[in-house]
Parts: C-alpha cells; sequence; structure tokens
C-alpha cells in the first residue's frame, strides 16, 4: 500500500469521544480552540510556538467533528521522527501534547474570549456558504430531536454565556472523564490504546412519508439538499462496501449518473452531488440549481436512483465505481491523520482495527450489479430542502 520510510514525520493523535448535545458541541468546540492556545510549562501562545519551532516545527492542532450522534475531539502532534533529526525530540514535544491535552491548569480569559468571538463567527459564516447551509437544514428538518441534526460547532447563544471558569470545569470534570483512544504512526506502523472506546450503535430512522420544506433567498441560484434513508447500519459490513459501489455509481463521482446527466447531459445543475453517512444509514443529494430550476433537477434526480433500481446501467460503470473507491481507499494510507481517522470509524463502526484497506477492497470488488440494484431499491427519500433564490 505504500513504501516503507514513505513518512520522515510521526503523527500522535488522541481521539475524545463526547455525547453530542448542544451544550457539548459548543463547548467542545470553544476547548479545543483554548488548548490549543498555551500549556501551564508555555502560557502564551508565542512561547508554546517558539518551542515547536525548536522542536523543528512541530505543530500540535486540535479539531472536533461528528461521527453519527458523538463529538469527536481529535489533538493531534505532527514531528519530524527522532531517526531522521541530530537530537531526539519525541519525547520532549509529546510531553507538549499531554500538558496541552490532560494537564491544563487554568484558561486565560483573554485567550477565551479572543477564541469566543472566533468560534461566533465561524458559526456565522455558515449563512454565507449556501451550499452548506443547505445541507445543514435539511439535516436538522431530517434528524428532528435527534442529536445528529446538532450543528457540530455549536450554538452562538450558548457561547455567550461561557466564562473561562466555567469552560475549565467543564475540561477538569466532562472533557478528561471521556473515553478516548490514542494513535501513533509511523511508516506502515501504528499502534493503538483504545483505553475502553466503545463501538457506536446508532439507531436508523424509521421510514416516512417524504416532507419538503422551502426557504426563499434573494439569490441568483437555488440551492437543493435531499436526505434519503437506507436501513443500512454501519456494521453491516457487505451491505455497506454495496451502499458505497451504489453511491459512487448514482452521485459520489465525476464519473456518476448524477453528474453526467443532471448537470453535463442536460444541464439542470450547476454542480451536484451524493454522499454517504455511514453512521446514520443515510444518503444526501446536494445541487445547485437555477433559481427556477427545482422540478426538472428534482426529477432527474429520482428518475437517475430509478435507472439504477432497473438495472440501467452498465459493466463499465461498475467497474469504474470499484476503481474509484479503490484509489480513494489506498490514498488514505498517503495522510497519517487520515489513516488514523479511518481506523477509528473502523473501529466506531464495529470493524476490526486491524481490518486492512486491501480486505475492504476485495469487498467492494466482490459487489455484484443484482446487489447494486437491490440497495438502491432500499433507498426511500426523507427530506427534501430546497433554499429558494429570486427567478430573475
Amino acid at each position: 500500500m505504500q513504501d516503507k520510510n514513505m513518512f520522515k514525520t510521526i503523527t500522535k493523535t488522541h481521539f475524545f469521544l463526547s455525547p453530542l448535545t448542544r451544550k457539548t458541541a459548543t463547548y467542545n468546540s470553544l476547548l479545543a480552540e483554548v488548548l490549543r492556545r498555551a500549556t501551564p510549562s508555555f502560557p502564551t501562545t508565542k512561547k508554546l510556538e517558539n518551542k515547536l519551532q525548536e522542536l523543528y516545527s512541530a505543530k500540535i492542532s486540535f479539531s472536533t467533528y461528528k461521527r453519527g450522534e458523538t463529538h469527536v475531539i481529535a489533538a493531534s502532534l505532527e514531528q519530524v521522527a527522532d531517526e531522521f533529526l541530530p537530537e531526539p525530540i519525541a519525547e520532549i514535544s509529546g510531553n507538549i501534547l499531554n500538558e496541552a491535552v490532560f494537564n491544563q491548569t487554568s484558561f486565560n480569559h483573554e485567550y477565551v474570549e479572543q477564541e469566543k468571538a472566533n468560534l461566533k463567527l465561524r458559526i456565522a459564516a455558515i449563512i454565507n456558504n449556501k451550499a452548506q447551509y443547505a445541507q445543514k437544514r435539511c439535516i436538522e428538518e431530517m434528524f428532528g430531536d435527534n442529536p445528529y441534526a446538532i450543528n457540530s460547532d455549536g450554538y452562538a447563544d450558548i457561547i455567550d454565556g461561557i466564562t473561562p471558569e466555567g469552560l475549565y470545569d467543564y475540561y477538569k470534570n466532562t472533557f478528561l472523564n471521556l473515553p478516548y483512544a490514542t494513535f501513533t504512526s509511523n511508516d506502515e506502523t501504528v499502534s493503538v490504546i483504545p483505553n475502553d472506546l466503545p463501538p457506536l450503535n446508532f439507531p436508523m430512522l424509521p421510514i416516512a412519508k417524504a416532507k419538503n420544506i422551502t426557504e426563499k433567498e434573494d439569490l441568483n441560484q437555488s440551492k437543493l439538499s435531499m436526505g434519503f434513508t437506507t436501513g443500512i447500519g454501519s456494521d453491516e459490513e457487505h451491505d455497506y462496501f454495496i451502499l458505497t459501489v451504489f453511491n459512487a455509481i448514482f452521485g459520489g463521482s465525476p464519473y456518476s449518473k448524477l453528474f453526467n446527466n443532471v448537470r453535463e447531459k442536460l444541464s439542470l445543475a450547476y454542480s451536484v452531488s451524493s454522499q454517504v453517512e455511514r453512521f446514520k444509514g443515510a444518503i444526501f443529494v446536494n445541487a445547485g440549481i437555477d433559481a427556477n430550476g427545482f422540478k426538472p433537477a428534482y426529477d432527474e434526480i429520482i428518475k437517475q436512483l430509478d435507472e439504477i433500481k432497473n438495472g440501467n446501467f452498465t459493466e463499465s460503470e461498475i467497474s469504474a465505481a470499484k476503481e474509484g473507491i479503490t484509489n480513494n481507499l489506498k490514498s488514505i494510507c498517503d495522510m497519517q491523520f487520515a489513516y488514523q481517522d479511518f481506523l477509528l470509524r473502523q473501529h466506531l463502526a464495529g470493524r476490526p482495527t486491524d481490518e486492512q484497506i486491501e480486505q475492504i477492497i476485495n469487498g467492494v470488488n466482490n459487489v455484484t450489479k443484482d446487489e447494486i440494484c437491490d440497495i438502491a431499491k432500499r433507498m426511500q427519500l426523507h427530506t427534501v430542502f430546497l433554499l429558494e433564490g429570486s427567478v430573475s
């Protein structure tokens, strides 16, 4: 999959798993930004950055995102491997990461207020990305009170009430008690410390009559987001392989039916694609269309789904889908953090972390045309969200 000694760096990541609520999403997102600013040994951002620079430009980063109904907080260290340096630094840099994550003693008021302001700007900015906003609203309408509907970055009204003391209390009494896994990668070796990290077991949405929601805005384009249920759980191994191939044929690749027909052949969309949400058994179709172009685009998207249900696709389309999936899987190995996140997803889906990418590729390649048709027939349209632009 990759050449030995391809990497000259080591990446170490602590992945924390938090329940996803409005409060935890907000506190975790703010906490991730504050934790990266300083440590007790390096109490200002400048001192911390200077020290990392001394360590041959080592980097510490924090990120948050959701996996189904769980909020993930990732704390990573990337550094040049000791064997390529005139002096060893792994222990020193690792201690800095651990101090930032596990041994903070207080939170600087200035940093907390700065990061509160930055986070509020990030949350507010989503309205400026209309495609992202449309999918966010589709998810909110589709999942309702289910935690998956919660915005991963959090909520401005909660940010306003967070004090440095309150954030530190959350860090000590909630964050540090979360289950987590530690991954350390160098070359082809990935060591995992699971810390009793549980697999995730997410309930699927029940099949329901499709609902349509429209919001109007003064735009040159409309943004369409369609949510489908599949009934396929993240631990259903072979069905997930089939779903992945189906999605690549449907709209998940530049050679898909949605791209070739809705966009290229019929010019009904400026952009159109589909994506799988593995941990909720859902597929979303997102499209940018003319302000008055909803019905023809919608009808063609449904028509292309019906084409797959009826077996109107070729072996060459299947081969192209499998080849694209294979290339994407192989590329994961080229990025240490991406590979760690892949292993985390495998674990959370109830799959063994020692399951090699080659095994998954074999599973994808064993998917048949009849299986793809059967999966397509399980697709049920649940929610249609249209951000409707003005008709010129």
